[in-house]
């Protein structure tokens, strides 16, 4: 060590800039699909978008969080704000899919999504499966062999039979017929 000690002094100009942050803005705050539950692995279900008032060049998208207990059958792009089915789909375990999704800036990239200083504007999904004639009638019962009595009057009754449909709406109507007559002799 020197003694005195060394010193020097050099001038500093540190210009400071607006940062002049926009945040990004989707276009709805509540976007809302509709498609057939025998949709394939890879299909666009609808896009996400920001508000045409302020498109900002340099954006990202992401499934922000989803309430249920099963894993979400769904993707978005981060880039595009497509969203795309990355699973199967099953109206009869899950009718409707409900998500929070994010826009973020590209500031975030720099700082992190889950920093204090991160930003981003939130919006929700719903996408509704729609019935797809998928599921057989399931009859309750056994009904291999029927017996009447050879004195029946006609009109008896001989069987009532029941059978249910997993599917809705018109998919889910059962009609009954005979199919093939025999007669005994």
């Amino acid at each position: 060590l020197a003694n005195p000690p060394h010193q020097n002094e050099t001038e500093v100009v540190i210009n400071v800039q607006s940062a002049n942050i926009s945040l990004p803005h989707f276009s709805n705050h509540h976007y809302l699909f509709t498609i057939p539950e025998d949709a394939s692995i890879g299909t666009v279900v609808g896009r996400l978008q920001q508000n045409q008032q302020q498109i900002l060049s340099s954006v990202r998208f992401s499934i922000a969080s989803h309430s249920g207990s099963s894993e979400i059958p769904f993707s978005v792009d981060q880039s595009s704000g497509r969203l795309i089915v990355n699973s199967p789909l099953d109206r009869e375990k899950v009718a409707e899919w409900r998500f929070i999704v994010r826009l973020s800036s590209a500031l975030n990239n720099i700082v992190g999504e889950d920093s204090d200083m991160a930003v981003g504007t939130l919006a929700m999904v719903t996408i509704r499966l729609s019935d797809v004639n998928d599921n057989a009638p399931q009859f309750h019962g056994i009904y291999e062999r029927i017996a009447i009595s050879e004195d029946s009057p006609i009109g008896t009754s001989v069987a009532v039979m029941s059978a249910t449909d997993a599917d809705s709406g018109p998919n889910s109507r059962i009609f009954f017929s005979i199919e093939q007559v025999r007669e005994r002799r």
